[in-house]
């Protein structure tokens, strides 16, 4: 649910439910690089339609300037935001950014998919949940900045390595390279299913 704080004439501010916006970011997934440096990634997806007329004419007073990805270690978020200009602690990229990228990273179900790849995680890093939450930068019709932000995710690269420990053929370098990690977070508790 998306709401805005309304102010009357007479000085009365009430909350108004944007009913257009509902389930604006839903998430869509989490996986991780297989190959050199270790990174992860949320894919986040949008309603076609509602990006169509965001990018056109406007959706309830609003056009769309941006949208991507903020991440953070959970250790870093215990009394910060997760938020833009939260901090050094924030790391943040776009995937769309009006006039200057659009990167689709999959249609489905009428849906719109973006995802952005977040790299340079160490061994010791791979162990932590990682935050991960979705944002949208709209102009409203008074040309201010407005920031919508979806929930927040927790993974870390660890447990996505783990999901997906059966998803290349032993062996390959994508499935020794999965595998290093579950060895590094995990040690040897689930060595009864690595094959060679």
């Amino acid at each position: 649910m998306v709401y805005r704080i309304v102010h009357s004439d007479d000085g009365i501010a009430k909350l108004e439910k944007i009913d257009a916006f509902t389930n604006l970011l839903q998430y869509s997934g989490s996986s991780i690089r297989i190959t050199g440096n270790k990174g992860i990634r949320m894919i986040t997806s949008v309603n076609q339609d509602t990006r169509n007329k965001l990018t056109g004419n406007g959706l309830a007073g609003f056009k769309l300037l941006e949208y991507g990805t903020l991440l953070a270690q959970t250790s870093k978020l215990r009394n910060n935001p997760l938020v833009l200009g939260g901090g050094d602690y924030v790391k943040s990229n776009y995937a769309y950014k009006k006039g200057v990228a659009d990167p689709v990273f999959k249609y489905a179900n009428g849906l719109i998919q973006y995802t952005n790849v977040l790299i340079g995680f160490n061994d010791e890093q791979c162990k932590e949940d990682i935050a991960m939450r979705p944002y949208m930068k709209l102009l409203d019709e008074n040309g201010e900045e407005v920031v919508i932000y979806g929930s927040i995710v927790y993974r870390s690269i660890g447990y996505i390595a783990y999901q997906n420990r059966n998803a290349f053929q032993p062996g390959s370098a994508a499935y020794e390279y999965v595998w290093s990690i579950i060895h590094n977070v995990y040690g040897t508790k689930y060595d009864s299913e690595y094959r060679k």
